[in-house]
């Protein structure tokens, strides 16, 4: 009997009770960028799984006292992997860290302005969760004046492409109209059009929320969009190691 990787990764699915599901998983090098950042970070070299991506595809199952665990009550919460970061930071302070998703605090902005007092070397990126938009929102005049105060050290991020999940269909028109969402938010005070992806998708914004664009001005824009990551990564991108 031939069984392919999807035909594996729904029957682990199905068999585990979707305590493994078939979207937990990824192509096996996927791994290898945390492999040399754990190498770099730990001085002693890690195993790399070079495959090619469509030669596998790999996940990790936590095993307790012989029960598995996965994205189950008992697994690390969000506080901890948090808390384990900043001990990084702490044993290494010359580290430049650019911690996606706004580290999860945008609903915590006195949270993250003493971080990023405590550490120079961490800056936030602006990759998206559509509840940050929410959060934000929730406390604009407070998210705006985080922005200007923090000009130096966020970074604009966009986690595209994505798909429409309205349709399942992945397309490039969304991954622009998305775009231009963002560049409306982030730049004028606007606001935001019912189509806009909180508003959108159910769950992500309670049914009546306006949502008003930040209105920040071109020098910030900058910084945020361009400048401030050139500075940290340079204009060009670093050559592959051979």
């Amino acid at each position: 009997m031939r069984i392919t990787i999807p035909d594996f990764m729904r029957l682990c699915e199905e068999q585990t009770d979707g305590k493994i599901k078939a979207s937990d998983f990824y192509p096996v090098p996927a791994v290898v960028p945390i492999s040399r950042a754990v190498s770099a970070l730990q001085k002693e070299r890690y195993v790399e799984f070079t495959a090619h991506p469509h030669c596998g595809m790999a996940t990790y199952i936590f095993v307790e006292e012989g029960d598995m665990l996965y994205t189950r009550p008992g697994d690390p919460q969000l506080e901890d992997l948090q808390q384990e970061a900043i001990r990084v930071l702490e044993r290494h302070p010359n580290l430049t860290v650019i911690f996606a998703h706004f580290f999860f605090i945008d609903d915590e902005l006195g949270r993250a302005r003493a971080l990023l007092d405590d550490y120079p070397n961490m800056y936030l990126d602006t990759t998206q969760h559509w509840e940050m938009y929410v959060n934000f929102n929730a406390q604009r005049e407070g998210a705006r004046e985080f922005f200007m105060d923090f000009q130096d050290r966020i970074v604009f991020g966009s986690d595209n492409v994505f798909g429409n999940y309205r349709d399942g269909i992945w397309s490039d028109e969304f991954a622009a109209r998305n775009h231009q969402f963002m560049k409306q938010y982030f730049s004028s005070d606007d606001t935001m059009p019912d189509d806009f992806p909180p508003l959108a998708m159910k769950g992500f914004a309670p049914p009546g929320t306006v949502i008003r664009g930040l209105d920040l001005p071109d020098n910030v824009l900058r910084k945020f969009y361009h400048a401030n990551f050139e500075r940290i990564a340079g204009k060009r991108p670093a050559p592959l190691p051979e």
